[in-house]
């Protein structure tokens, strides 16, 4: 197995948990913990970081031979979670709280399916098949080759 998938599977998984987080945090700051919203803030600014890394452990892996769809979903994820900070900065619930749903939701998807074997390397194209040899074609009784 490789040991990019391993890196995949703790960054997304820790990216995962950071995301599953931030509703807690953020409902406890509504039932009056005033102290959760700076614990919200900056477990979101650090969501970045976690983000970044992420998308540098899918590109690895993805060079390694697995499917290059998480890196695409990652840059996506890069540019949301930045529009996420951006918006929350700016107390814009409206926007704010779909799109930190959307982000909760793509990223604990992310770190339950980078444990599941779709998630590991494909080496089909190393592999490299032989051809069957040529069988010369069998004469009938009428001559003509089958």
């Amino acid at each position: 197995m490789s040991i990019t998938i391993w890196f995949v599977r703790l960054v997304l998984l820790f990216q995962g948990l950071m995301a599953a987080v931030q509703p807690v945090l953020a409902g406890s700051f509504m039932s009056g913990n005033y102290d959760a919203l700076t614990v919200h803030s900056g477990v979101g600014g650090s969501m970045f970081l976690v983000t970044a890394l992420a998308l540098l452990a899918v590109v690895a892996h993805g060079a390694a031979g697995s499917r290059l769809w998480p890196v695409g979903l990652h840059v996506l994820l890069l540019v949301a979670v930045i529009m996420q900070i951006a918006v929350g900065s700016t107390r814009n619930l409206a926007l704010h709280i779909p799109l930190g749903v959307a982000l909760v939701a793509v990223m604990v998807w992310l770190a339950i399916w980078a444990w599941l074997p779709g998630a590991r390397l494909r080496r089909t194209y190393l592999v490299r098949r032989r051809k069957a040899p040529a069988v010369p074609p069998v004469p009938t009784s009428q001559g003509v080759a089958q």
